[in-house]
């Protein structure tokens, strides 16, 4: 049976309970998954920022919670074990999370699929910034 490894753990208990309740189920389910980010500080997010794989800059995003402070209303999960060439493993993982939230009755982005909310907009073709790995909670200042 999949579990977390203690890395995982430690960045899951940064996010938000909603996305520890979701990760917590695709892990009960037996999808082996892991958390390569939560909460991300300062330092983290510019960090990201620099090397193009955020949009954002502190604490403009997801992974900075609200207004810079813990918890993440964001995370970046990857299909265990992690390969960063197949698209396909990512796609899957992307609509079995949207289809858990959905379940789960929690309102859920991808950054594969930027739409609005869970299965809302399947056009791919406008994705203007592909992050596969980052799924976040919608809220209402969205």
């Amino acid at each position: 049976m999949p579990h977390f490894g203690k890395a995982s753990k430690q960045k899951l208990d940064t996010c938000h309970p909603d996305l520890q309740k979701l990760a917590n189920a695709i892990i009960e389910d037996g999808l082996d998954i892991s958390i390569i980010d939560g909460y991300r500080d300062k330092q983290t997010q510019n960090d990201v920022f620099d090397k193009g794989a955020s949009t954002n800059i502190f604490p403009e995003s997801k992974h900075n919670g609200v207004d810079g402070n813990p918890p993440s209303i964001a995370f970046d999960i990857a299909p265990y074990p992690i390969d960063w060439d197949d698209f396909r493993r990512w796609y899957f993982l992307g609509g079995y999370v949207l289809a858990k939230a959905k379940e789960l009755d929690l309102n859920i982005r991808w950054g594969g699929l930027w739409s609005k909310s869970n299965f809302e907009n399947l056009d791919f073709d406008k994705n203007t910034f592909n992050d596969t790995p980052h799924f976040e909670l919608i809220t209402k200042r969205d």
